[in-house]
């Protein structure tokens, strides 16, 4: 039999290549080592892993944290948003376990075992993040709720151009607690967005 199957064709882009975020860089977002300078190399990687890593938790993608081969660096070297394609993990919202997104790099924790896979158990989360992307956040957040200028309303728009809108109707969840597979609203999805940058900012409220 034959079947109609959406499919997505991404442009390629040149020199670029995966590496592992060193640990120092997961040091100075932690706040165990001091910020360098703010023209050096280090700093501008500190810079763009804390908004790769804020920017993971917001569509609950738990790929990237387990890995390093979805950490991409072009040729500038500068961290790039590479393949959230294992984004809204565990439906509109997340939960406590998904704040674990926040611990960075699994090479960044001790406890991380690379034989098996391990991580999370006891991870600690960054609490230094891109200044512009945190007041970017609240410009999309608290400043504009309501308004066609929130985040929630950005990304409906967005969705909304996309040649599979809404998109949404592909995502399916097995919630163990129903027994069941279980399909959202697209509106739950744009709503989830208000519940997660509420707890990021409960985040950064408890690292000041």
């Amino acid at each position: 039999p034959e079947f109609m199957i959406p499919v997505a064709l991404v442009g390629w882009m040149n020199s670029i290549h995966s590496f592992a975020p060193s640990v120092p860089v997961g040091d100075i977002l932690k706040g165990k080592k001091d910020l360098p300078a703010r023209d050096s190399q280090e700093f501008q990687m500190a810079s763009d892993s804390s908004e790769v890593i804020l920017f993971d938790y917001l569509v609950d993608d738990h790929d990237r944290p387990r890995t390093w081969g979805n950490w991409i660096m072009d040729e500038h070297k500068r961290v790039l948003n590479w393949d959230s394609g294992i984004g809204w993990n565990h439906g509109p919202e997340t939960t406590d376990y998904c704040k674990k997104i926040l611990c960075g790099a699994a090479v960044w924790d001790p406890h991380h075992d690379p034989a098996i896979g391990k991580t999370y158990e006891n991870c600690e989360p960054i609490c230094r993040f891109s200044s512009s992307m945190v007041q970017r956040l609240i410009e999309l957040g608290p400043e504009a709720a309501g308004t066609s200028e929130s985040l929630e309303k950005l990304l409906e728009k967005a969705v909304a151009q996309d040649q599979l809108d809404p998109v949404w109707q592909f995502v399916r969840f097995n919630e163990k607690s129903l027994k069941q597979v279980v399909h959202y609203l697209p509106s739950n999805f744009y709503r989830g967005m208000v519940f997660k940058m509420e707890r990021a900012f409960d985040h950064f409220e408890k690292c000041a």
